[in-house]
Parts: C-alpha cells; structure tokens; sequence
C-alpha cells in the first residue's frame, strides 16, 4: 500500500495499432485507512489536516497544486503540477473543464504565488478555452 497511497487516482491506458493509439483516463479510489489519523476535533483542524493530505499526497493536479499555493507552497513542484494539466485545458479535451475550475481557483486566490510566466500562461488557457 505505500507504493500507492490512498486518493482518487487517475491511470492513463494507451492502445497503439498499426500506427494508431487510442487513450483514455480512469480514476480509481484508493484508501489508505492505516494511514488515517483519529479525527481531530474542530472543523479549522480537520480543514487543515484535509488541505495538508491533498498538497502532500494527493495527485499532482490542479486539485493539489492549489492546495499547495494555500499552504504557500508555491515552488518547482507545485508549478510543475500546473504545467502538466495545462495541455489538457489548452488543447479543449474531453473533461478538460474539471481541470479548469481548480485551476481558476488557485490563480484568483494564489495568483500572486505563481511565477510571472506560469500566471500567464494560465490565464491565456482560462480565457482560450472554447
């Protein structure tokens, strides 16, 4: 189980013939429950234990890299997590759109912790999309 910590993760499967691939994504829900602390009990603790187990732990998307800049996380990782989510927005795929949200959130929130040319570059995919 700790090569495949608990989180909804997502496997890319490609089939490739006679000079064709077809792609697709899937997600799969791991639970890592050994891994689970006892519940803490104010909400603003249990807040920021959940927004610690995403920017850690979670999928490098745009799910934790927003996580991350909350924490003020905005370095090399969190950037790169970014980065590999933007083709999917820039290019219009399919479900690209669950991508977009986060992404428009952590830059309206935490703009001012993305380097010049990654805030850029988002913004030309949130205002190119479709």
């Amino acid at each position: 189980m700790a090569r495949l910590p608990g989180d909804f993760r997502h496997f890319r499967i490609l089939l490739t013939a006679g000079g064709f691939t077809a792609g697709r994504s899937f997600g799969v829900e791991v639970s890592d429950l050994a891994a689970q602390a006892a519940v803490p009990d104010s909400i603003d603790a249990r807040v920021a234990e959940a927004l610690d187990w995403v920017a850690e732990r979670a999928e490098p998307d745009t799910v934790a890299a927003p996580a991350r800049l909350a924490l003020g996380l905005g370095d090399a990782r969190t950037e790169d997590m970014f980065a590999a989510t933007l083709p999917v927005i820039e290019e219009c795929w399919d479900c690209a759109d669950f991508a977009l949200v986060p992404l428009l959130w952590g830059r309206i929130w935490f703009g001012h912790l993305m380097s010049g040319p990654l805030r850029a570059r988002v913004e030309a995919a949130v205002l190119g999309y479709r």
